[in-house]
């Protein structure tokens, strides 16, 4: 009888526990395929106003992108999202003459990026990737770079992985965030560009 009570209550937590397990992975998949936009005429700031490293080291002012539409998105060689590398290169080049661009920043906060600039930059130039790389950059925790910090203060998501994709305006304004599982193509994200290309 106490055997009977006890696997009752051990099937009970299992049971509980599976439920949580699943709530968890469903909260996950909800983060990672996360959109929300914002009113950019709240925001204070432009991520225009940061500089960042480029892939040689050197410092390189985001205000040589200021006037155009920008989509700011955290990358990983290693990544099982990697993929979108590609997808987010068409993005650039489909966009490009209309004052579009991708701007890449390599992390390794997930673990997935490693390669070290010099790598990052032969990878580039092997597969003719048209839009701008920069250096490794934090983009969470303790050491998330500046403009990070700004990015995920204007629209309350910081990314959850590799390829969360912020779309600011031509002066710096971020207008949405789009998750990791968010598809360069989504109809969404595209309808977002149009938007933001329009005078």
């Amino acid at each position: 009888m106490a055997f009977r009570v006890s696997l009752k209550r051990l099937l009970l937590t299992v049971a509980l526990s599976g439920g949580l397990l699943v709530a968890a992975a469903s909260l996950a998949v909800r983060q990672m395929s996360a959109t929300a936009r914002v009113d950019s005429a709240g925001v204070d700031g432009s991520a225009y106003e940061f500089s960042v490293a480029a892939l040689d080291g050197n410092p390189t002012p985001l205000a040589t992108y200021q006037g155009t539409v920008s989509l700011i998105v955290n990358v990983a060689s290693e990544c099982g999202l990697a993929g979108q590398y590609q997808d987010i290169d068409a993005l650039h080049r489909r966009f490009a003459s209309r004052g579009f661009t991708v701007l890449a920043f390599p992390s390794n906060d997930f673990l997935q990026e490693v390669l070290d600039e010099t790598g990052i930059a032969r990878m580039c130039q092997a597969r003719g990737y048209a839009y701008p790389m920069f250096a490794r950059t934090h983009v969470r925790g303790d050491e998330q770079h500046p403009l990070y910090r700004f990015l995920a203060r204007a629209t309350g998501e910081t990314p959850p992985w590799n390829f969360g994709k912020y779309l600011v305006d031509r002066h710096g304004r971020p207008l949405a965030y789009f998750g990791p599982l968010v598809q360069p193509d989504d109809p969404a994200l595209l309808r977002a560009i149009e938007e933001a290309l329009t005078p």
